[in-house]
């Protein structure tokens, strides 16, 4: 139970620092609600007394009517302008404040928790849940006070007129309480089962909709296949929730039947009582409408105290995504890195992913100095990306050490650490946003941006493309928020990734295969185009295929996640072995 009040408690704090009179105006609202009810009961009392009992009451029931107008009046307005304003625009405020905790919380979350399945469905959980829940708790807690103080106001009633009403009305709650616990767990179980498939179909919705999919999707006629997929998941949702059809129809006939029995009950009592004269009419009429608001009250009370408990049971989810230890993606650990990077040395790296008992990568030793120019060869699976993933600290060695100038890289904060290092990844993303920000990876702020992304367009060799535009650098890509975005080419699309590279001053620029998708000459003259502009950087590119290796200063052949070979083009050809095969192998290939 305490564990369940600070979990709410914490879902209150986050709407007060995101809007700080959010919660006093809500409750406000719950007061003012509160008094409808009750003050229905007492019209109904009222009206009926006075025309019963006094003559020429008219006078008295209208001016009696026409001050219940006046409050109900103020109740109605400021009720519609706390739903239709006020609440709107906090509601903004909030979804703010919440989702930038999710987002910034996301930034700081290592690599390897995303191949864990466990923590990626806490994680889908936490995303799609957090606002929601937030707002829930607070939606909750208005409920609660709005019936705890209508429900005050209407035993006082029933007090007053006749006591024996409580009991009928306490015995059917207790029971609906008790249902209400007990089906609100099922809920949740259900709920929880259903969070695998939701994702999956979530999946399946993106595929049919993100551009990225559509020429495979088309080509290959792959509509039936993911509708049959769809399908699949339907039916299992479906099955699963018949597993608990027969609980949930059990628990919503004993809460309604309840009810029923508690109407007719009440009924017979009272008019057991008139017919002895024990009350008169107005009586009657008022007890009965005062029953059925307390049951009503009660109902809402003890229906609401689970939700807390409800609430609490997704807020455990949101937790444990939120106080998730990074062990790499922290930006308060390390010391910020300033100097250029001179070295750096890879000592006995062993690394396994997780999950996986084969290391990805068995005993790496390697020195690269500045201004080195290295290329990471072998064939696909050897381990020449996982390796640029341990030097760009996405994840860290299962065991060995790797050292920049001299002191072991996790001494560094990590993200003073990629600020050194430009990649362009084999799998580069492409953002719907105008290409200056897809270049710079930020917002175009100054005029001094403007002339960054010029000449990073320039040293790509897209900027005659870009100057034809009618937006220029400022030509949104993709037209999914944009009608007038355009498309660019598989070629278009690698000299913007390149452009990013060129856009920052960089000490390491690492290209991680990001043109294995062109033909060997285009490849040639992209990575030309990258020693050129890095003459005095680091440069690292990652290949399968080896028709810059002429060029380079070093070259790594990697197999089955160890460097099998390492050297100049000429050493490793004079020494005949794999490097020397698989060169010769393309080079017949491609003479031919």
């Amino acid at each position: 139970m305490e564990q369940y009040f600070k979990n709410n408690i914490q879902m209150l704090k986050y709407i007060h620092k995101a809007s700080r009179f959010r919660i006093v105006v809500t409750l406000f609202n719950a007061m003012l609600q509160s008094i409808l009810p009750v003050w229905n009961i007492i019209i109904i009392q009222k009206s009926i007394s006075l025309l019963t009992n006094k003559q020429n009451a008219f006078a008295e029931l209208l001016t009696f009517v026409l001050l219940s107008i006046i409050m109900y009046l103020f109740i109605i307005l400021f009720d519609a302008w706390y739903r239709q304003n006020y609440s709107v625009h906090s509601n903004f405020k909030i979804r703010e404040k919440i989702q930038t905790i999710i987002y910034e919380k996301i930034r700081n979350i290592d690599m390897s928790a995303f191949d864990n399945k466990e923590f990626y469905t806490i994680y889908t959980r936490a995303v799609k849940e957090t606002y929601d829940r937030a707002l829930s708790v607070l939606s909750t807690t208005a409920s609660l006070l709005t019936s705890i103080l209508s429900l005050v106001g209407v035993i006082s009633i029933v007090l007053w007129l006749d006591a024996i009403i409580l009991v009928f009305v306490f015995v059917s709650v207790i029971l609906s309480m008790f249902i209400s616990a007990v089906q609100n767990k099922s809920y949740y179980c259900y709920d929880m089962e259903q969070t695998y498939n939701t994702r999956e179909q979530s999946y399946i919705s993106r595929i049919f909709y993100l551009p990225e999919y559509s020429k495979e999707i088309k080509f290959f006629d792959l509509y039936g296949y993911f509708i049959n997929k769809f399908k699949r998941i339907l039916y299992v949702q479906d099955s699963l929730r018949r597993k608990f059809d027969f609980k949930f129809l059990v628990y919503d006939f004993i809460q309604n039947f309840s009810q029923i029995i508690l109407v007719f009950s009440i009924i017979i009592y009272l008019g057991w009582r008139y017919s002895f004269g024990a009350i008169v009419i107005a009586d009657f009429a008022s007890l009965l409408n005062a029953s059925q608001e307390l049951g009503n009250s009660l109902q809402r009370v003890f229906a609401l105290i689970p939700e807390f408990a409800k609430n609490s049971f997704y807020i455990d989810n949101i937790n444990e995504f939120l106080q998730y230890s990074s062990v790499i993606e922290d930006d308060t650990k390390g010391i910020e890195l300033q100097e250029p990077i001179y070295t750096i040395e890879l000592q006995k790296i062993n690394f396994k992913y997780p999950g996986n008992n084969v290391n990805a990568l068995d005993g790496i030793n390697l020195q690269i100095q500045k201004g080195e120019k290295i290329a990471i060869v072998g064939l696909n699976g050897s381990g020449k990306t996982t390796l640029i993933k341990m030097l760009l600290r996405l994840y860290d060695p299962t065991s060995g050490e790797i050292y920049l100038n001299n002191v072991n890289y996790k001494n560094y904060n990590v993200y003073s650490l990629r600020k050194k290092i430009g990649v362009v990844f084999q799998d580069f993303q492409i953002y719907a946003t105008t290409i200056a920000d897809n270049v710079l990876l930020r917002s175009v702020e100054t005029e001094s941006d403007i002339e960054i992304v010029i000449e990073a367009l320039k040293h790509s060799g897209l900027y005659d493309k870009v100057a034809s535009l009618k937006k220029g650098i400022f030509t949104f890509l993709s037209r999914e928020f944009d009608e007038n975005g355009i498309t660019f080419s598989g070629g278009e699309l690698q000299k913007l990734a390149l452009s990013r590279v060129y856009a920052s001053n960089y000490d390491i620029i690492v290209m991680d295969e990001p043109s294995s998708a062109l033909d060997p000459i285009a490849e040639y003259e992209f990575n030309q185009s990258v020693l050129s502009f890095g003459k005095e950087r680091t440069i690292i590119i990652v290949s399968h295929r080896l028709s810059t290796t002429k060029d380079v200063d070093k070259i790594v052949f990697m197999e089955a996640g160890k460097i099998i070979e390492i050297g100049t083009h000429e050493t490793l050809m004079e020494l005949n072995g794999k490097y020397a095969h698989m060169f010769k192998i393309q080079s017949e290939k491609y003479n031919n």
